[in-house]
């Protein structure tokens, strides 16, 4: 399977590196992985052609090793990221922050820095705003921010424009209501920017003190 060049070692920090036309040619990727998956597991019948693009996509991170660096204990997101390296092929190791070096004082640079010797790429979720962007700042190899505390969770809002899509056909036009906690949910604040780049209707619906920033 062949991904766009212009994704090729670039770090997921904000949804800001994404323009719709980024974010369409994403999904169509997103497209292929999804029918490959479902074919690979008997979900659907495949042509003989479609067998040789089902093995493309579920071979395409083979040999490459995903580090999944959580700071905070994450069930969904953990295992989404894993499950999704091991489907097309690749294998991943796991670092939490009271299983590592960071308990003897190591930073996050430090951290990152060296994991990047065992891996291909990173995947950090971290408690503070702003912790992607520094880690990704001291890394040589391609970062995926999975939430920084108050900050934004990129592929997390991007797989939640997806969904609306596949539920709804379409994005432009629809009225969509974020309701909760606007403030801190780093969630919502990735998921309006993405949805800014439509022509829809957003209502927020929230207490006054976790307004949307």
């Amino acid at each position: 399977m062949s991904s766009p060049k212009h994704w090729k070692a670039k770090h997921t920090v904000t949804v800001n590196s994404f323009s719709r036309a980024g974010i369409e040619e994403l999904f169509e990727v997103a497209n292929k992985c999804k029918r490959a998956v479902k074919s690979h597991t008997g979900s659907n019948e495949a042509s003989a052609e479609d067998k040789e693009t089902v093995e493309k996509v579920m071979n395409s991170c083979k040999g490459l090793v995903l580090a999944c660096v959580f700071y905070e204990p994450s069930t969904r997101t953990n295992c989404s990221f894993t499950a999704a390296m091991y489907r097309l092929g690749g294998s991943v190791v796991q670092v939490n922050s009271t299983g590592s070096s960071v308990k003897k004082g190591e930073t996050l640079s430090d951290t990152v820095r060296c994991l990047e010797c065992y891996c291909d790429i990173l995947v950090l979720r971290h408690p503070s705003k702003g912790s992607a962007l520094e880690a990704s700042e001291a890394l040589k190899k391609p970062l995926l921010n999975a939430g920084d505390g108050a900050g934004e969770h990129p592929t997390q809002a991007l797989l939640d424009l997806y969904t609306i899509l596949d539920e709804q056909g379409q994005i432009d036009g629809l009225e969509i209501t974020l309701l909760g906690d606007l403030k801190y949910g780093r969630t919502t604040h990735s998921l309006a920017k993405l949805l800014s780049r439509y022509n829809v209707t957003i209502n927020y619906v929230s207490p006054e003190e976790l307004k949307i920033p």
